[in-house]
């Protein structure tokens, strides 16, 4: 006898090679109960179970569209030790669903199956949940080695149930979601060889309100949620110049339309075709300005109150809770960057510079003057190298203007650099072991060093 283990659930879409974990559990005294085909097909197979409409009272219901939704079977998944129902309680519950990954139709939309994963995965302490067909030979190990699952085990196989039915309902929500429309099918993706889609995980499709001839790509997207990231980061007007979702002109002012054009002057050339993103709608005549340039795409606080002629995006839900990234055959998952721990009493382009570096990919360094962006570069393998093109980008104008770095700086050479062109004032974190190597070079140099506490690499 198993301890703990008195009777099972199968029920099973696919019930091919389920008869050896059947056998097993029925060699080691376990009663199992099934729906009406996996009994049938364990049955031909000479493994005496027995039918769920022993215990319901009734038998499969809407076309076999029913099988499992019933009380007494979720009351015997859900009761713990004390219920009434404990005595007759179902011990394991193995269930596979229907295959809606492979073939995508309203009747591969599995109902029960769910239910009862969910059902079993949340009382997990006192109920084996299998959801996945190879775990029914990691069980049969268990049960063989120590006579029961012990709980880090349980809680483990809850874990893969609350994970299959999140991807499955994934799978779902996205098919109906494309053919409802609330889906979004982009143009295409990274290339247009590639099948992109946008997925809402907040509200509805009024994620954002889209305006335009043709339809956003991938790119087009990304590019306008880091551009509408940036801008907001500020109170003031402020515009964002987004080109493959790295910053290439940022400019804050009193007014949008000094804003939109002191951040084209940083990289008139690099802003072609690029995203371009205001936190403040500027007047008619400088939106006919920003008409007559090629971007992609605009992102604006509201709509413009005259046929604008470019493709604009109004963003709706644009604040992430988490920041998602797929890797191997996995996620990786944060919390975004939303700190800012900048303390004390300092000048309106440090803070600036700051907010605006940590946009870039790192290795990143931001060079500003007078509220805009002058020299800037991401991605870079190395703080030095960084340094070098945003300060060659910067050209004349680093000469009195503010460095930003994401990251702390491992030596004195990009110090010496910025003294090179002009730099007054650097803004960069600590942690490193030449911190103070680094802050002695900028006091020989008559170089304002501020250091602060948190990087802000984004990669």
């Amino acid at each position: 006898m198993l301890t703990g283990v008195k009777r099972a659930l199968f029920a099973l879409s696919d019930k091919s090679g389920s008869e050896a974990f059947a056998r097993f559990l029925i060699n080691k005294g376990v009663e199992i109960f099934a729906t009406e085909g996996t009994a049938k097909y364990l049955s031909e197979k000479g493994i005496p179970v027995k039918e769920l409409s022993s215990i319901t009272g009734f038998s499969e219901r809407c076309g076999g569209r029913v099988k499992t939704l019933n009380e007494e079977i979720f009351s015997r998944i859900l009761c713990r030790p004390g219920d009434n129902e404990y005595s007759e309680k179902f011990d394991l519950v193995f269930v596979d669903l229907y295959p809606f990954e492979k073939s995508k139709s309203i009747e591969n939309i599995d109902i029960g199956g769910v239910s009862l994963i969910r059902a079993a995965a949340k009382n997990y302490e006192n109920v084996i949940v299998v959801s996945d067909r190879e775990d029914s030979a990691f069980v049969m190990r268990l049960l063989k080695e120590k006579g029961e699952v012990p709980l880090k085990e349980r809680k483990h196989l809850a874990f893969k149930a609350f994970r299959r039915t999140m991807l499955y309902d994934f799978e779902i929500s996205l098919w109906l979601g494309l053919n409802d429309s609330e889906v979004k099918a982009l143009r295409y993706g990274e290339n247009p060889h590639q099948k992109a889609f946008f997925y809402p995980l907040l509200g509805s499709k009024e994620a954002f309100d889209f305006h335009g001839d043709k339809s956003p790509s991938f790119n087009n997207i990304y590019d306008a949620y880091r551009a509408w990231l940036l801008v907001n980061e500020f109170e003031k007007p402020t515009c964002a110049i987004i080109k493959h979702s790295s910053p290439c002109g940022v400019a804050m002012a009193d007014r949008p339309e000094i804003a939109f054009r002191k951040a084209l002057e940083c990289d008139p050339l690099s802003a072609y075709g690029g995203v371009v993103a205001l936190n403040v709608l500027p007047e008619e005549k400088v939106l006919k300005e920003i008409e007559k340039k090629f971007f992609d795409l605009v992102v604006l606080p509201e709509s413009p109150t005259f046929d604008f002629k470019r493709r604009y995006i109004i963003p709706k839900f644009w604040f992430s809770r988490w920041d998602i990234r797929s890797a191997f055959s996995g996620l990786l998952i944060q919390e975004p960057d939303n700190q800012f721990a900048i303390k004390g009493d300092l000048e309106e382009d440090v803070i600036f510079s700051f907010k605006v570096v940590k946009h870039l990919y790192s290795n990143a360094i931001c060079v500003v003057k007078d509220g805009a962006t002058v020299g800037l570069c991401g991605g870079q393998p190395s703080r030095i190298f960084a340094v070098k093109i945003a300060l060659s980008r910067a050209g004349e104008r680093a000469k009195g203007a503010v460095l930003a770095s994401d990251g702390f700086f491992p030596f004195s050479d990009s110090v010496e650099e910025a003294y090179k062109h002009g730099i007054r004032v650097i803004i960069a974190p600590k942690g490193s072991k030449r911190d103070e190597e680094v802050m002695e070079k900028a006091r020989e140099l008559g170089i304002k060093l501020i250091l602060v506490g948190e990087r802000h690499f984004r990669h």
